[in-house]
């Protein structure tokens, strides 16, 4: 069966989470960005030096005026790091990082190896920031389908790469521990 989702998108605090931590010329950038465009749904910053900034928003891939530089990948990744990037090095080495809230940024740089394990990083080049939001409403089908069949049977999600599999199923979660009695939920994902 093939299920045609709408639903709406709450404003959350995260983005200006996100804000406080990056350096004030990017922080400045993208809140100028979004006065002028009245968006606030930005899910995705994706910096790559040497190249401009690009946001992921509503499934749209805007490339911005903003030029990212070594140096702006550098101190963004600083701040995000609270200045010592070698305290976070063991999830830097397995690709990304965690701001909080939610929000991982995944990390690209060159890796010095040496017997089989990564032992530095270093020369960053790109960062790709993802805000996660709830978006309320969106297991409300499939919580229906579930709840016709008094929840015994089992569901199985798939659709290609970015439609919103991740999303449905954390709000299904939430409707389905928030009824009563609640119910125990288990997820492979």
């Amino acid at each position: 069966m093939k299920v045609q989702i709408n639903y709406q998108r709450k404003r959350d605090k995260r983005l200006e989470y996100l804000m406080a931590l990056l350096p004030k010329e990017i922080g400045e950038f993208l809140q100028d960005y979004l006065k002028e465009t009245d968006n606030a749904a930005i899910d995705e910053i994706r910096m790559h030096a040497s190249s401009h900034m690009r946001l992921i928003s509503s499934f749209n891939n805007i490339k911005t005026s903003f030029f990212i530089t070594e140096e702006h990948i550098k101190d963004t990744l600083l701040n995000f790091c609270g200045g010592s990037v070698y305290s976070h090095f063991n999830t830097i080495k397995e690709g990304y990082l965690n701001l909080g809230q939610g929000i991982r940024v995944g990390i690209c740089g060159k890796a010095t190896i040496q017997n089989g394990e990564i032992t530095g990083i270093s020369d960053f080049s790109s960062l790709n920031i993802r805000l996660p939001k709830r978006i309320y409403g969106a297991g409300n089908y499939i919580y229906s389908v579930m709840e016709s069949d008094n929840f015994l049977s089992s569901i199985l999600l798939y659709s290609p790469p970015g439609v919103g599999k991740t999303t449905i199923l954390r709000e299904l979660i939430c409707k389905l521990s928030e009824r009563e009695p609640p119910l125990r939920v288990s997820v492979i994902d």
